[in-house]
C-alpha cells in the first residue's frame, strides 16, 4: 500500500520469474519497463555464458 511500483522476483525449478504491479497513474508505462527488464535479464544471460 502506498507504492507505485512494486517489483517481485522468485524462483521455481529452475526458473527466474519477475512480477511487476504499478500504479497507473505513477508508471504509465509499465509495459514498457517490463520489456526493459526482458532485454536487460537476456543482456546478463548473454553476458554470463561461456
Amino acid at each position: 500500500r502506498g507504492h507505485s511500483l512494486a517489483v517481485a522476483v522468485s524462483t521455481y525449478r529452475g526458473q527466474v520469474h519477475f512480477g511487476l504491479v504499478a500504479d497507473g497513474k505513477a508508471v504509465p508505462d509499465l509495459d514498457r519497463f517490463a520489456l526493459a527488464v526482458t532485454e536487460e535479464v537476456e543482456t546478463l544471460l548473454t553476458a554470463c555464458r561461456p
